[in-house]
């Protein structure tokens, strides 16, 4: 009985606090920043930065802004 009613009490905890979990969203762009092929890399993360500064003008996805990061 014990271990029902802990897993029950930890199970409605969980779908409690599920939802206050709120952060921005990361996207992760792995390209070329070094060697022959870094322009290519340069260009990948400015657009992504460009798209990324779009989406969080006009409100960000489902209300939270994103950001990019590379490395």
């Amino acid at each position: 009985m014990k271990p029902t009613l802990f897993a029950g009490v930890a199970l409605s905890a969980m779908l409690t606090f599920c939802s206050l979990a709120y952060g921005d969203i990361l996207i992760g762009i792995g390209a070329p920043f070094s060697g022959d092929y870094s322009a290519f890399g340069t260009q990948i993360l400015k657009g992504a930065e460009a798209a990324a500064a779009k989406i969080n003008a006009a409100g960000g996805i489902n209300g939270e802004k994103d950001s990019v990061h590379s490395g």
